[in-house]
């Protein structure tokens, strides 16, 4: 049993959960393939889960796995923001904001906003499938999500809630 949890192992687990790959990760990461499933079995026993299913089509998150990932990219967020703090620099929550909207509420409540953000954002996706928000959310690529308040169940992760406008 591993005594303490290194954040390599954070960064080599969230490569592989984003990639979906050993092979694609070994080449972004400058590891070798053997290096970082030796990295993800580290992981895998020190908190006693399976953290991938591995098959011919790649890796995937296991449901334990998901958790993980979400919960891992909050610390190495916060990891990443000591640099601010040692270095007496302002640090901002966020570097970038990954906002996920229906494209109805987009549209009818905060539309302003929205195309004032298309016009200044380096890539935009629009989907009207919530599946799809609820997915990236769950898996940490979203920050913040504009839903109908009857999809919530559907959260897997942590999140604050807060009441915008009921519908008509």
């Amino acid at each position: 049993m591993y005594e303490s949890l290194n954040i390599d192992l954070l960064y080599v687990f969230t490569t592989v959960a984003e990639l979906k790959s050993i092979n694609k990760s070994s080449d972004v990461l400058l590891l070798s393939q053997p290096a970082i499933s030796k990295k993800i079995k580290q992981l895998e026993d020190y908190f006693g889960k399976k953290l991938f299913i591995r098959s011919p089509r790649g890796m995937a998150l296991t449901p334990a796995g998901k958790l993980f990932y979400s919960q891992s990219k909050k610390v190495i967020h916060d990891f990443n923001s000591l640099y601010h703090l040692e270095n007496d620099q302002p640090c901002s929550k966020f570097s970038e904001l990954h906002i996920g909207a229906l494209d109805s509420i987009a549209s009818l409540l905060y539309s302003g906003f929205f195309i004032e953000a298309l016009s200044k954002a380096e890539q935009v996706v629009l989907t009207n499938k919530v599946t799809d928000l609820i997915n990236d959310f769950n898996l940490g690529n979203l920050d913040v999500i504009f839903m109908d308040e009857y999809f919530e169940n559907e959260l897997t992760t942590n999140f604050e809630k807060y009441f915008l406008q009921a519908e008509p």
